[in-house]
């Protein structure tokens, strides 16, 4: 129905992503990202580019999507897989084989 266009209307309230100690949150206009121990806030119906961080300047959007990430990331279970980059967890083993993540 949605690539026919018979449904307008989004077809989710809210979209999260995670990945290690990264994370996003979509509701509506807003897009809030958390990485590098900071917040970008972006306002997508003024352009989709993210150009103009509004973290700073809408605090009480911040504090609804972390809210709502917090509340839908609290159903999850722990990530299985070792976060990103080879310096934060350069080897693991699964079947007593060593496994060496690159990027």
């Amino acid at each position: 129905p949605y690539l026919k266009g018979s449904k307008k209307l989004p077809p989710h309230e809210s979209l999260f992503w995670r990945a290690g100690s990264i994370w996003a949150v979509r509701e509506d206009r807003w897009k809030l990202i958390y990485a590098a121990d900071r917040y970008w806030l972006f306002d997508l119906q003024a352009g989709v580019r993210e150009h103009n961080n509004m973290a700073d300047h809408r605090p009480s959007v911040v504090k609804r999507l972390k809210e709502s990430y917090g509340e839908w990331n609290r159903g999850n279970i722990a990530p299985i897989w070792p976060p990103f980059g080879a310096k934060s967890s350069p080897m693991f083993i699964v079947d007593d084989i060593e496994v060496i993540w690159t990027f």
